[in-house]
């Protein structure tokens, strides 16, 4: 029997995805930050300078913070090429939308840009550290939790309830 056309697209998204580089999760998370991040140069006012440290450093150095705790292996690339593709979409989308303000200051964009790709990679290398360092503690907590006995409340005997008045009833005469 024929699968639907919906039905082989829904089996594909749901499939776990091999290890190894997740292309469609870079594009997807760098797009969306590249996006983000020309919309905030679009709307920005004030010195090309502030506009690039918002809008470039935004998309640029958030893509490997979502990027990097769902993948496995190559996690310092992979954070890297998200930021990277991030920032030229933003780029792009600034000389597109925004060029009579952007295009005459397009050595300081790729300044700036070659600049953030150096916090980039450093982003990268410290997400993929402190991700690796939960990832091992998580580990270590779990087998000492697997590795000790079910702790079970100790029975102790209930008290009789004793009903407490608080408020003294006026007396009825």
């Amino acid at each position: 029997m024929q699968k639907s056309t919906w039905e082989r697209i829904r089996e594909r998204l749901l499939e776990t995805p091999k290890e190894g580089m997740r292309y469609k999760q870079i594009i997807t998370v760098g797009a969306i930050f590249g996006v983000l991040g020309a919309v905030i140069g679009y709307i920005s006012k004030g010195p090309v300078a502030g506009n690039l440290s918002t809008s470039l450093a935004l998309s640029m150095l958030m893509s490997p913070y979502f990027i990097i705790p769902r993948v496995k292996s190559r996690r310092v690339i992979q954070g890297t090429l998200g930021g990277v593709f991030s920032g030229i979409v933003t780029m792009v989308l600034l000389f597109v939308f925004a060029s009579a303000r952007y295009w005459p200051a397009r050595s300081q964009v790729i300044s700036g840009y070659v600049g953030y790709l150096f916090g980039t990679i450093a982003v990268a290398w410290l997400f993929t550290f402190v991700s690796q360092w939960t990832d091992k503690k998580r580990l270590e907590l779990e087998a000492k939790r697997g590795a000790q006995p079910a702790r079970s409340k100790a029975k102790v005997p209930e008290k009789p309830r004793v009903r407490v008045h608080r408020y003294n009833r006026k007396k009825k005469r």
